[in-house]
């Protein structure tokens, strides 16, 4: 799931939620599992598959139990229905 707006919403089970840069990650720490940001700092191809294989054993962890997402820890378990049109 990524962040979109910056949303704290979660759903019955695990929301895992990257941020798609570190900025956002930072400053939405409470809601963030894992900055995707990085992504763009690697500059070698063994930074970069360190870093890919980092976000696989995170997501495997979730799926595992051994790690817990931001929206569970937070007891964030609620669903927004989007609409179309302005949003105010």
């Amino acid at each position: 799931f990524t962040t979109g707006r910056g949303t704290p919403c979660g759903f019955a089970g695990p929301t895992f939620r990257l941020s798609s840069n570190s900025r956002l990650a930072e400053k939405k720490r409470g809601w963030i599992d894992f900055d995707a940001g990085i992504l763009l700092k690697q500059s070698s191809d063994e930074a970069l598959q360190g870093f890919t294989r980092q976000l696989y054993d995170a997501i495997l962890d979730t799926c595992n139990g051994t790690y817990h997402t931001r929206n569970e820890e937070n007891g964030y378990y609620q669903m927004g229905i989007l609409r179309d049109g302005v949003t105010l």
